[in-house]
């Protein structure tokens, strides 16, 4: 008998927090999606999980705490609490951004009727048992899903973000993502920040992505380089196209390259290296861009590198990029 009371206890406790999951997930969805925030498939997981890690955490911390504050000997909860951190971060492997799912920025109308509908589901008297409600808030939350992923699927487009008195190019065409770097984004010390709250929330915006395909930087940098490192460890680039320079970076260049080089190995991130010779990226069969270097140098601390133009076709129409650092069109010198 009393097994039985204790299962129908639990049942009811994971279905109470399914529910509550699910009311979260729909609360919550349309302001993410409005922000361009990327949503994780595993947080119902992740939440089950960590609960009761984060329970057992503070439990033994305060008592660490008092038996500092007392001089009472604690080298047991000390080794417990650094056990508990060790196998919670042995379980969240790094940099996986499988998980994560981008929306495109809904209408307001949308907006309104996610967390509308979610209200009269959970106040309506015709859904009586909680199984009932479970099942109308995952309907719910699918055909949400659905309308965001599929109905209102992102249209091929070109944006400029205006970056450190520039532009950095955000393309979008046949499903893949480009984004393009001529030099501005790492002119400023907060260089990190605006890929962590302009780039990324732009991007996921519009067209509902959390990787992109193909990043093209057409000067190294300092500050650039540790904007890249957080940007291979907040969504996946997987190609990344980086100029060739000859010479010497300083130190702080050298060590921010060699942190951008290692967190691009662990996200699986392909580096290419854009040297004196034109190389043609092939989008689609409408779609390429070609990153053409000139002959003509620009100098980065002790190091030199190519200046570049990109040059963008698609569906006959096209679109020139230039090295910031190389900005008189009528004196180009001839392509390689």
């Amino acid at each position: 008998m009393m097994n039985t009371t204790f299962i129908s206890k639990i049942t009811h406790w994971i279905l109470r927090f399914i529910q509550a999951q699910l009311l979260v997930s729909l609360v919550s969805l349309p302001l993410l999606a409005s922000w361009g925030l990327p949503v994780s498939a595993l947080s119902p997981v992740g939440n089950l999980i960590f609960l009761p890690f984060f329970m057992v955490f503070l439990f033994i911390s305060s008592l660490l705490f008092f038996t500092e504050l007392l001089y009472i000997p604690n080298g047991l909860f000390i080794t417990l609490l650094d056990k508990i951190s060790t196998f919670w971060l042995a379980l969240m492997p790094e940099n996986n951004h499988t998980p994560l799912i981008g929306f495109v920025k809904p209408n307001l109308f949308f907006l309104l009727c996610i967390p509308s509908a979610t209200f009269f589901i959970l106040s309506c008297k015709k859904i009586k048992t909680i199984t009932t409600s479970i099942l109308s808030l995952t309907a719910l939350l699918a055909l949400s899903i659905v309308y965001l992923k599929i109905i209102q699927a992102p249209k091929d487009f070109i944006k400029q973000l205006p970056c450190n008195k520039g532009n950095v190019t955000l393309l979008y065409n046949k499903g893949k993502t480009i984004v393009i770097d001529p030099g501005v984004l790492g002119a400023r010390i907060s260089a990190s920040s605006w890929i962590t709250y302009t780039l990324i929330p732009e991007m996921i915006k519009a067209c509902g992505k959390t990787h992109i395909d193909h990043l093209i930087l057409m000067s190294p940098g300092t500050l650039l380089f540790e904007a890249i490192e957080t940007l291979c460890k907040s969504l996946h680039v997987r190609h990344i196209y980086l100029v060739y320079w000859n010479g010497q970076l300083n130190k702080s260049a050298l060590r921010n390259f060699y942190f951008m080089k290692k967190a691009a190995i662990q996200s699986k991130t392909i580096i290419h290296r854009i040297g004196n010779i034109k190389e043609i990226i092939s989008i689609s069969s409408q779609t390429t861009i070609t990153l053409s270097p000139f002959t003509e140098k620009i100098k980065y601390h002790k190091a030199t590198f190519p200046a570049l133009c990109v040059t963008c076709k698609i569906d006959n129409k096209t679109l020139n990029i230039y090295s910031a650092k190389y900005k008189n069109p009528k004196n180009r010198r001839k392509i390689k």
